[in-house]
């Protein structure tokens, strides 16, 4: 089962690098998934059933996840110094927060960075759709 921060090799003669940055879900059921191609520097999507995927790297993602539903947490009040340049959607980022009194470091990826002073991010190791994070620039650094 393919997880965010997961690896892919795809390919029929040769293999591209490419790395799951955001699960979706199809009206099918079929889950989608948007990935970071290494390549050609952009993001791209990938379906579940790609018979090219050739082989897939865990890159240290291994263990169970904490939670399996789906929901958005906010994180940071937006009035903090903003990013004057953005991160670009794709790269891969951590912040802190506190969460049911818990101190979490988060690692995760840029998803959407049209708000003012947001970023919308994933979390690694979540293989299931709608999982994100909304959080304030002043709390993001670059991994």
């Amino acid at each position: 089962m393919l997880r965010i921060g997961h690896q892919v090799l795809l390919g029929k003669t040769t293999l591209k690098k490419q790395t799951i940055i955001d699960v979706l879900e199809t009206f099918d059921g079929t889950k989608r998934f948007m990935a970071f191609d290494h390549e050609q520097s952009k993001v791209v999507e990938l379906r579940s059933d790609n018979e090219d995927i050739y082989i897939y790297l865990s890159n240290g993602i291994d263990r169970p996840e904490t939670q399996d539903k789906e929901g958005r947490f906010t994180v940071g009040d937006g009035e903090g110094e903003s990013h004057l340049n953005k991160i670009s959607i794709g790269h891969k980022v951590k912040f802190k927060t506190e969460f049911k009194k818990a101190s979490l470091e988060i690692q995760g990826y840029v998803i959407r960075n049209f708000w003012s002073n947001y970023y919308l991010i994933s979390e690694c190791g979540v293989s299931i759709p709608g999982r994100y994070w909304k959080v304030s620039h002043d709390k993001v650094s670059r991994r």
